[in-house]
């Protein structure tokens, strides 16, 4: 039997047609049908959109397509087979897989600029996560009860801090909930693990939708009331439990939703910081699933055009060039990079791989109290290009010499309580070392002025958090931060006197005071003695430290930088810059990007002269 031969699009002047499947029912032996046809969303035709993953994209399973065989994968098959239940009538279905000609890259390019309106007229957005499995059934109706306990809790005015987690006993008896060691909660929290959360277009497609209902197995429930259900297993105490930081992009996909449905504005560049971790089959689609989203990806903004022909280096050099020649900032160059790509120039962002921190502009995120940098002042940059694209040319001046660099802030400090005590003895140990080194590096042991005059301890612990400050009073706010600071500085750098010892003695003596004190608190922990708490707020300020390094100037200035950092490179201001750059020699015509830095002292514009500025060449 001749399989289905998919019918041209046709051009109806504004590109506007999709094609629809109208799934039929049946019973779970008979095979599935489906009845293909065109449609123009200007009529505003009744459909559901499915969301799922493809998982295995070989086409290993047949449907009928009006009467024909079509091969679809066995992800989008069970998700059909299962959809054609609910209701038992002829359901109208858009399907990527099945209503994009996948093999027609024309037709891919095309179709894929329409996504954003398929999500935004479709009735409702179905979700499907795949068969029961994991007790999942267990999660899925816990759901529905999460949403109970939510009303409970808000007519009781129960309020309590993530930190204080609600015993087995406030769960039943207060919000009649399943015990904390029930199968229930690793059920729900295991949801979150299917690979629909983890994909890329499905960001696009939960934001704009109008509408979302997720099927888990033959369990149904909203997409608002499972979010709802993530709260408020947050707000008693139980995410911390089972919730890993993968799992934390489902809060920002909630938030991108929550920003859509509001009409707040979206930049491209902050979408794809944002959900930079979520994966693609294709890693253009890094790019252009989001574009749906940013409202300044259309023809009057970056004009972004989804083009399957194109390499993965040029679609992201494309969008790097866009970004410097019509945003007229250097935003892009801020994005945090690695530097194993030997592939890309220095400039251009690899969108396929994972940040390797946060920005310090937090670009991905609309952060209260973020910075205002203005290192090159109110100027707009204006960017050349070299003839083969390699190239790029920026109007700048070099500031200053990377003279001595510390030790690197790790992502993550390892002092969770799942640690051991030997290896949290250790992540002490390093983390007090480091401390004492960046604090060496500064010239706090031997000077109390800054090199612009003001206190040094000062300069230090504002270098620490990269100017973040999130209150609205700055001067009020500033003694505040100050003092958690030096509470956590004490805290901290308890026995730094130590330091004056040589190496080795240094390390075994605070190794000695360090099981000491462990096992101090184990005998406190034994006879009941309250335990202080540590002063954690001014560690939290520090989240821009993460995976960078402190370092000094040639001419005495302290910043915070990339990991790559390192001694003799260049600290470089360019106009519409926001941040300065660290830059390396490369060639004697020709400088690479090492990644942007804070510097104290300069980040107002105060070393910036126009007149100084000459041409320099980022290869």
């Amino acid at each position: 039997m001749d399989t289905y031969h998919y019918t041209a699009i046709s051009e109806d002047g504004e590109g506007e047609t999709i094609r629809l499947i109208d799934i039929h029912p049946g019973s779970d032996i008979d095979i599935l049908q489906c009845t293909m046809r065109h449609v123009r969303l200007a009529d505003s035709p009744q459909y559901e959109a499915l969301s799922y993953c493809w998982g295995d994209p070989t086409p290993n399973q047949t449907i009928k397509c009006n009467g024909k065989p079509l091969a679809i994968t066995t992800s989008l098959q069970l998700a059909l087979r299962r959809l054609r239940f609910y209701p038992p009538r002829i359901r109208a279905l858009w399907a990527d897989a099945i209503c994009i000609n996948q093999k027609d890259i024309d037709e891919r390019n095309q179709q894929v600029r329409l996504m954003r309106r398929v999500y935004e007229q479709a009735q409702s957005v179905v979700v499907w996560l795949g068969e029961a499995a994991n007790d999942s059934s267990l999660g899925m109706k816990l759901v529905s009860r999460l949403v109970e306990a939510n009303s409970k809790r808000d007519s009781a005015g129960v309020i309590r801090e993530i930190t204080e987690p609600h015993s087995s006993s406030d769960l039943q008896n207060l919000y009649g909930l399943p015990s904390r060691i029930a199968d229930d909660w690793p059920g729900f929290f295991g949801i979150l693990k299917r690979p629909w959360f983890g994909r890329g277009w499905i960001i696009q497609e939960a934001a704009l939708a109008s509408s979302i209902t997720i099927y888990c197995g033959e369990s149904t429930c909203s997409y608002d009331d499972f979010m709802l259900a993530l709260i408020v297993s947050s707000n008693i105490g139980l995410a911390m439990e089972y919730m890993t930081s993968d799992d934390a992009r489902v809060w920002t996909m909630g938030l991108t939703r929550q920003a859509s449905q509001s009409g707040v504005k979206q930049n491209l560049l902050s979408l794809l910081l944002r959900h930079r971790t979520a994966s693609t089959t294709d890693p253009r689609d890094k790019v252009y699933a989001l574009c749906g989203l940013a409202t300044d990806a259309g023809s009057e903004g970056l004009d972004i055009r989804p083009d399957y022909r194109l390499p993965v280096l040029e679609v992201y050099r494309d969008i790097a060039v866009k970004m410097l020649t019509k945003g007229r900032t250097l935003d892009v160059l801020s994005v945090p990079r690695d530097h194993e790509s030997s592939e890309f120039p220095s400039w251009v962002p690899d969108l396929s791989k994972p940040l390797p921190t946060s920005s310090l502009t937090g670009l991905e995120h609309n952060i209260v109290g973020a910075p205002m940098y203005r290192v090159s002042l109110d100027t707009e940059c204006h960017p050349r290009f070299s003839i083969d694209g390699c190239l790029l040319g920026l109007s700048g001046l070099l500031f200053d010499v990377v003279s001595e660099v510390g030790e690197t802030q790790p992502l993550e400090e390892g002092d969770n309580d799942k640690s051991t005590i030997i290896s949290r003895m250790f992540d002490a140990f390093a983390e007090r070392k480091r401390y004492m080194n960046w604090r060496a590096l500064t010239g706090l042991l031997y000077s109390r002025k800054y090199v612009t005059g003001e206190d040094l301890e000062d300069a230090y612990w504002q270098t620490l958090i990269a100017g973040y400050n999130p209150g609205v009073s700055r001067l009020r706010d500033k003694d505040r931060i100050k003092a958690h600071y030096l509470a956590w500085t004490r805290h901290s750098l308890r026995h730094a006197y130590l330091r004056r010892l040589p190496s080795p003695a240094f390390e075994f003596a605070l190794t000695l005071i360090l099981v000491l004190s462990l096992g101090w608190i184990l005998f406190r922990f034994l006879i009941c003695l309250p335990k202080p708490a540590a002063p954690h707020e001014f560690k939290e300020m520090m989240g821009n430290a993460a995976n960078r390094r402190l370092f000094r100037t040639e001419h005495h200035y302290i910043g915070l930088a990339g990991d790559a950092v390192q001694a003799g490179d260049l600290v470089v201001i360019c106009r519409g810059g926001k941040l300065p750059l660290i830059a390396r020699k490369d060639k004697p015509e020709s400088i690479k990007l090492v990644g942007d830095c804070y510097v104290h002292g300069i980040m107002q514009g105060e070393a910036f002269d126009g007149d100084k500025c000459e041409l320099m060449w980022f290869a």
